[in-house]
Parts: structure tokens; C-alpha cells; sequence
């Protein structure tokens, strides 16, 4: 059996249901998937919660360590966060990612020059999550017109006076642009995955998003956390 406790928010979870699920279907090796850190998403992932009282794994995976895909093991249990290393996504690769978690476009009006600007607000404001850090308008407009999109919609944690202070600045500077308000968790995911084109912020929601749908462009800043989850379907510039 495979048993992992979801950790971190809803990216995290979907990254590490992926990455367990291919494992225990290649495998035929049962999974438990039960709660861990922060609510689950049901009608996203996998989840059942069942209480494991005797378990003793013959291999414990913790921190960010790739997961062997190639040992068989009885009983594997995953600890704390893990599945971010890019070694990872060369295995599972964003084709057979859609198969694990299909996550189809829903009824919109996007067309193909649409771009969506991401803007991550939350736990990097304040600095809380310090492998991530805000950023500025100037990036979201030098690549619109870079990449000459027409129709620019601005979409994010915009619930905070900085985030919107970026997304105005955006606003500003383009005719067709619109700011769109926030919804659900799931809602706003399947919005940037409908989106034909994406520009990203640090975070692992917006390049979930691209990784599981059939993007145009999907363009996100280079350094901290984006360095790692490296994609080469995926256009990495300079902030």
C-alpha cells in the first residue's frame, strides 16, 4: 500500500496526487490518501482519510526527494511535502499528468490572443513563503508586448491593496484589458486553464494551471522557485 498525506494548498495536492497515482497504477499498489496541513480538495484529488494504525514502510520518501519509479515496493509511505523536483515532471510529463487528473476546458469566450496576467498576493506579501516574492507590473506589460497579445485579462489573489496596485498598473497601460473579479479556488483554476495564454507569477497554482492544459504561451519570471520547475514547454524571462 501507498500511503500519502496531502500537504500544502491546492497546486501542492494535485502535484502530489499526480505523482503517487502514476506511481501506484504502474505499480498496482494501493493508495490511502488522507489529510494533512491544509483541507483537501475532493472533487479535485483523491481523498478517503481512513486512519492507518499498524503501518511500517520499507521506504519512507520526505522533503523534496524525486520518487524512485523504478524499485517496487509493498508498503511506501510519503512524508510531508514532497514532488517539486523537476527530475519528477520528466517522468510524469504534463501529457501523462492531463491522463491522471484530466481537467477539461469548460464553456468560455477566450480566444487565441487572449493572455491572462497571474498575480500571486497571500503568504508572499508579507514575505511568509520565502522561496517565492512578488512580481511588478512591468514584467506583465513588457511581455503583452512582447508577445503582442490583444486581449489581457488580470487574474489573482487581487484581495490585497498591493496585488491590485499591480493589477491597475497593468490596467493602465493597455486599452483591451480587463480585471477579473475572484471566485472559487477551482473556479479561478479553471479559468487560467481555459485561457489560451498565461503569464505566471512564483507559484505553483499558475504553473499547475499551464502544466495541465494546452497553452499558446505560458510565460513565467526566472529565479526562485521557477528556476526548479523548469519546463521546457514553458517560456522562462528575465524580470
Amino acid at each position: 500500500m501507498i500511503i500519502h498525506r496531502y500537504d500544502g494548498r491546492f497546486a501542492n495536492q494535485i502535484i502530489q496526487y499526480i505523482l503517487v497515482k502514476y506511481y501506484s497504477i504502474r505499480h498496482n499498489n494501493p493508495t490511502n490518501f488522507i489529510q494533512g496541513n491544509w483541507p483537501p480538495f475532493p472533487n479535485i484529488v483523491e481523498y478517503n482519510n481512513q486512519q492507518i494504525q499498524t503501518f511500517n514502510p520499507n521506504k519512507v520518501y520526505s522533503g523534496h526527494d524525486q520518487i524512485d519509479y523504478d524499485t517496487y515496493y509493498e508498503n511506501v509511505l510519503f512524508h510531508n511535502f514532497f514532488g517539486m523536483n523537476p527530475l519528477n515532471f520528466e517522468v510524469v510529463t504534463d501529457e501523462i499528468a492531463k491522463q491522471m487528473i484530466p481537467i477539461k476546458e469548460t464553456e468560455h469566450s477566450f480566444q487565441d490572443g487572449d493572455v491572462i496576467c497571474a498575480i500571486r498576493g497571500g503568504d508572499v506579501i508579507g514575505m511568509d513563503n520565502k522561496d517565492y516574492t512578488m512580481v511588478n507590473s512591468q514584467f506583465y506589460i513588457d511581455m503583452v508586448k512582447k508577445y503582442k497579445f490583444e486581449r489581457i485579462f488580470i487574474l489573482g489573489e487581487l484581495n490585497h491593496s498591493i496585488p491590485m496596485q499591480i493589477a491597475n498598473e497593468i490596467k493602465q497601460k493597455f486599452d483591451n484589458c480587463q480585471i477579473l473579479e475572484m471566485s472559487s479556488v477551482e473556479s479561478d483554476f479553471q479559468t487560467f486553464v481555459n485561457c489560451p495564454n498565461l503569464i505566471g507569477a512564483y507559484s505553483s497554482f499558475y504553473w499547475l494551471s499551464a502544466f495541465l492544459s494546452n497553452k499558446q504561451y505560458a510565460i513565467f519570471p526566472k529565479g526562485r522557485i521557477m528556476d526548479n520547475l523548469y519546463y521546457p514547454k514553458f517560456i522562462y524571462e528575465g524580470v
